[in-house]
């Protein structure tokens, strides 16, 4: 059965709250138990369709096996692409604008050609200038991410702000960027911020692809645990071998992490949810794209005479 996230929107009394909860079951368990760890290894990109090198990885890394040594770069393109997808799909289309299909040709294979027409596409300057000063690039910017970002800039400071910890996302990657300490230390991790925090990483995987050194994408943890730094966030994979064979695997995501009552995608969105009507309903959206959880999403709205 495929996992779906079901988000419940609830009026009544004129404030809205948020209901987060995921349905069905993901069948990754029952498609490994009895296999030996090489034939997992070669399922895994059939299985996870989404951040695959990532996924991969981790797997890897969990039944001590050693990736391709290409890996930590497959990682950052992928994570580059998804972040790309969110920047020149998403936001347009939560902030009720149509993506330019131009923008959005050639993300499945980054080659070094495709990459400086994405960097364009993203910034319209070098990625170098957005690192080296955020601000200035900001309010001199032409591309569409940089007027999305301007927009979210005028929204009030308490949209979105919730504590940064726990944060299951990619945000926690980047908080002590000189370019990111700033932006926290003038509003809080807000829409506004998260928004720019996936812009900067951005900013720093074209730099680094470009200069063929990627970061460390993927390790093992002293509890034997795999994990990868995935386009969401930290990706965890724990497996239990018997005789060679895997007795059981279990796999940790960053979306696993958003979601309960209380959970951080239930929050994020609670926070949104202010201003008119009009804001509020680009706010939700966004703060949705800024959680970005790797499942096709079922929303659900009512108020209180429909109960």
């Amino acid at each position: 059965m495929t996992q779906v996230l079901t988000i419940g929107e609830h009026h009544a009394g004129g404030e809205t709250r948020f209901s987060v909860s995921i349905e069905g079951a993901l069948a990754t368990s029952h498609l490994l138990v009895g296999r030996r760890c090489a034939d997992a290894i070669r399922l895994m990109p059939l299985i996870f369709n989404l951040c695959p090198a990532a996924q991969g990885a981790a797997a890897a890394m969990a039944m001590d096996l050693s990736p391709a040594a290409d890996t930590h770069t497959a990682i950052a393109s992928e994570t580059l692409r998804e972040h790309a997808l969110v920047m020149l799909r998403d936001w347009p289309l939560a902030l009720q604008e149509t993506p330019r299909t131009s923008d959005l040709a050639g993300l499945a294979m980054l080659s070094g050609a495709r990459i400086r027409d994405l960097e364009h596409a993203l910034f319209a300057s070098r990625a170098v200038e957005v690192l080296d000063n955020f601000d200035i690039w900001l309010q001199t910017g032409e591309s569409a991410p940089a007027r999305y970002l301007a927009r979210a800039a005028q929204w009030e400071k308490s949209a979105g702000r919730i504590d940064a910890e726990p944060d299951p996302t990619f945000i926690s990657r980047i908080v002590h960027h000189p370019a990111m300490r700033a932006i926290i230390k003038r509003e809080g991790i807000t829409l506004f911020a998260r928004m720019a925090a996936r812009l900067i990483e951005a900013a720093l995987l074209i730099e680094e692809i470009a200069s063929g050194s990627p970061g460390a994408r993927y390790g093992r943890s002293d509890d034997g645990r795999g994990w990868a730094e995935a386009a969401r966030g930290r990706l965890l994979h724990h497996v239990r071998l018997r005789n060679g064979l895997i007795e059981d695997y279990r796999i940790a995501t960053p979306t696993d992490s958003m979601v309960g009552s209380g959970a951080f995608l239930q929050r994020l969105l609670q926070s949104a949810a202010t201003g008119s009507p009009a804001e509020r309903g680009d706010r939700i959206r966004i703060a949705l794209t800024c959680a970005d959880p790797c499942l096709p999403v079922i929303w659900r709205a009512r108020t209180k005479c429909d109960a």
